[in-house]
């Protein structure tokens, strides 16, 4: 009972906080890639300022720059967590000591950061996927 009273104030405050910016926001008006852009046969090169008066596609253009940008920071958090994983493994495997269960952690380790890192080499295909499905 306590924790869902607790989790309602949270909630509450939060939305108190949030949904006024959020009603007072105003409209997009471009935005500076941070990646190159191809979007309807248009080359949008990274740095350079899109907005309304240069094309009509300037929301998808700054869309597609968010997404490739959320997906390099996964990419590169998931990597960093696969090398400590590894690193973390190989020592486990090296302080065994012949101990069969801290063989099997050390392997665990390893192999969760196999399957982290194929996460991480998916996040980098995610863009290409949001683009074919929205028929850029």
């Amino acid at each position: 009972m306590k924790k869902t009273i607790l989790s309602l104030i949270l909630i509450t405050i939060l939305g108190m906080t949030i949904i006024p910016s959020i009603s007072l926001a105003q409209p997009m008006s471009g935005c500076t890639p941070r990646h190159e852009i191809i979007f309807d046969g248009e080359v949008f090169p990274e740095d350079v300022f899109v907005g309304e008066a240069e094309s009509s596609a300037w929301g998808m253009v700054c869309l597609f720059d968010t997404i490739y940008t959320i997906t390099d920071w996964i990419f590169y958090i998931l990597l960093a967590v696969t090398g400590i994983l590894v690193v973390w493994g190989g020592v486990t495997i090296a302080m065994a000591g012949g101990d069969a269960e801290n063989m099997t952690k050390g392997k665990n380790f390893i192999m969760y950061a196999m399957m982290g890192l194929a996460v991480a080499l998916l996040s980098q295909a995610i863009p290409a996927i949001v683009q074919n499905l929205l028929g850029a």
